[in-house]
């Protein structure tokens, strides 16, 4: 007997027995179903980008509700459209992952408007309705006690799979279906209020943007892009790839020399240009007490917020004295997909950290602010202008000290570098505030949810 499922017999087990006494119906999901479980239509990586919309695993994880606005599309056959057609109603598990915690995360269709399929790693539950309200099964899928079950039917090799047969003997707590409904509005009102406090926070991180073209002068980029355009052989000699001769690169670099404020190279701008170094997995510590933070592209968020979550460590004998940050440089992520190259914030923390090789640390010079560097440098990449600097290698796009040290940047007076860093550091802070909060209600929900299902959370 595996170890997770020793702990669900110990810790899931006697809780829907002790439900049973009481005289709640427990059931399992083979009991709900209108039709058969069915895993889904093999991806055709050839044929993704056209046809039919595919809902893929990753679509699962977010969200109770799958968005088929968001989805990627597939070409498939008309027998492949009978066979794997999805409806309004239909829960989705997700059936394999590299990791255990991975498996069976639930997510149901609760509108369609178009046709689409969903590929094989998936599960497609199609439930009575007459008997369960999807939205409701789908937040209980969720639960700890359903995600304890699951996750301890899966099998590990190279990847974590769960076949239909664990999911479809997953055991359900099942009220009556106005119970359902009732628990499901509540949840449902407090997953819109989250919603509407994670817009807001991304409203305001948005509209930094616009802060900075005003405030420095500057005509936002060209919306589209020529796919066909010249170049001379003279241009080309320092640079031959497509991108960085592009209108739209073109037209942004323009448009950064003919700001209000005079534009400066960032070798002026900073004193110290300096890269962290790689270290592989055998080369990491695991914890503070014999390693130091190694700071890596994962601990900048994709709005440049530095974060010690999740951080991998090295020991302490192969950092020097010189591979320490320091307090106020910018930490500048040189090496990420193309749309995440150039991720940046300035480093406050206490905790002493060293960085990988795919960050640049940048000290600012005198009478220049690290914020206003950091914010310049995410509206650059939000504006794609660091994905057609960077180098392309391997799937991955780069750029190095030499194309770092002439990055031309609007230079204005300090004063008004310090009031764009202080209206940065207002709206992130405030966007953090928000999302922490929606965070915390949310979760505060959910356990209200699981409680009135199975009584006072587990410890």
């Amino acid at each position: 007997m595996n170890v997770l499922w020793a702990l669900f017999q110990l810790r899931g087990r006697p809780v829907l027995q002790a439900l049973e006494k009481q005289g709640v119906t427990i059931t399992t999901l083979g009991q709900l179903l209108a039709r058969p479980l069915q895993n889904g239509v093999f991806k055709k990586p050839d044929n993704v980008g056209r046809g039919h919309k595919l809902i893929n695993v990753y679509d699962l994880y977010a969200d109770t509700t799958v968005d088929l606005d968001a989805v990627e599309s597939l070409e498939v056959t008309a027998d492949e459209v009978e066979r794997y057609a999805v409806a309004v109603g239909d829960v989705f598990f997700t059936r394999s992952s590299l990791k255990p915690e991975g498996i069976a995360w639930a997510a149901y269709l609760d509108r369609c408007n178009e046709a689409a399929v969903f590929e094989c790693h998936i599960i497609r539950a199609r439930l009575d309705q007459s008997k369960v309200v999807p939205g409701f099964l789908t937040n209980y899928a969720r639960s700890w006690i359903a995600r304890q079950y699951l996750i301890a039917r899966a099998g590990v090799t190279t990847m974590a799979t769960i076949d239909q047969g664990g999911v479809e003997e997953l055991p359900i707590v099942l009220p009556a279906k106005a119970k359902q409904i009732e628990l499901l509005a509540a949840l449902d009102t407090a997953r819109a209020t989250r919603r509407a406090k994670l817009a807001e926070a991304d409203a305001l991180l948005a509209g930094l943007d616009d802060f900075l073209l005003t405030s420095l002068g500057l005509t936002p980029p060209l919306k589209g892009d020529r796919k066909i355009f010249a170049a001379t052989l003279q241009e080309v000699r320092g640079r031959a790839d497509a991108d960085f001769h592009s209108p739209r690169f073109r037209a942004i670099r323009e448009g950064i020399e003919t700001g209000k404020y005079p534009a400066e190279a960032l070798s002026v701008l900073c004193t110290r240009f300096e890269s962290g170094f790689a270290a592989g997995k055998q080369d990491q510590a695991f914890d503070y007490t014999v390693g130091v933070p190694h700071l890596r592209p994962l601990n900048l968020s994709a709005e440049g917020e530095l974060t010690l979550d999740n951080t991998k460590f090295v020991p302490k004998s192969v950092v020097s004295q010189g591979d320490y940050c320091v307090r106020n440089e910018v930490l500048f992520n040189n090496t990420n997909s193309a749309e995440m190259v150039g991720k940046a914030d300035v480093f406050v923390f206490d905790q002493p950290c060293a960085c990988s090789n795919h960050i640049t640390r940048l000290q600012a010079a005198p009478g220049v602010s690290p914020y206003y560097l950091a914010a310049v440098f995410n509206m650059y990449r939000r504006f794609g202008y660091f994905s057609l600097l960077a180098t392309k290698f391997n799937n991955q796009a780069g750029i190095n000290l030499d194309t770092l040290r002439p990055l031309r940047v609007p230079a204005p007076p300090s004063t008004v570098q310090d009031t764009i860093a202080t209206e940065a550091r207002r709206r992130r802070e405030e966007a953090r505030r928000l999302r922490a909060e929606a965070e915390v209600a949310w979760q505060q929900a959910k356990q209200w949810f699981e409680e009135q299902l199975l009584g006072p959370a587990q410890s």
